[in-house]
């Protein structure tokens, strides 16, 4: 955590893997992910291996306390910010490409996609019945 923070606080862009809050931990005994957002010392979370889990882990962050837009911020924002193409894409916007992802809680708090629009346009639509 020491090696984060101190990178954190140069102004480095620090990456923390979601498939680890899912776990509960890292499965290799290294940094918590869900530690690392506690204490504002992570700016992107990533997939890592299993690309699912970025939806479930920031549900799973906003659960425990988590601002959801702040959690929406380090899957979109924070990584076009990182590699510089923060003025096309990463946030709604008007001139910036419209891709997105339109989400809600099915009533085991299971995240579900529900649209999906590329470039503005919708190319999915799933109806789920509850």
């Amino acid at each position: 955590m020491e090696v984060l923070k101190e990178a954190h606080e140069q102004g480095f862009m620090t990456v923390v893997g979601a498939p680890n809050i899912l776990l509960g931990g890292s499965h290799a005994g290294n940094l918590s992910a869900k530690e690392a957002i506690e204490s504002g010392c992570a700016d992107i979370l990533c997939s890592d291996y299993y690309p699912a889990s970025l939806l479930h882990a920031i549900y799973r962050m906003a659960d425990s306390g988590q601002e959801l837009h702040e959690m929406v911020k380090k899957v979109t924002y924070n990584p076009a910010q990182a590699v510089g193409i923060e003025a096309e894409v990463g946030s709604i916007e008007v001139g910036k490409k419209a891709d997105m992802l339109i989400v809600m809680r099915l009533p085991d708090k299971f995240p579900a996609i529900t649209h999906v629009f590329v470039e503005g346009v919708q190319v999915s639509n799933m109806n789920y019945r509850v």
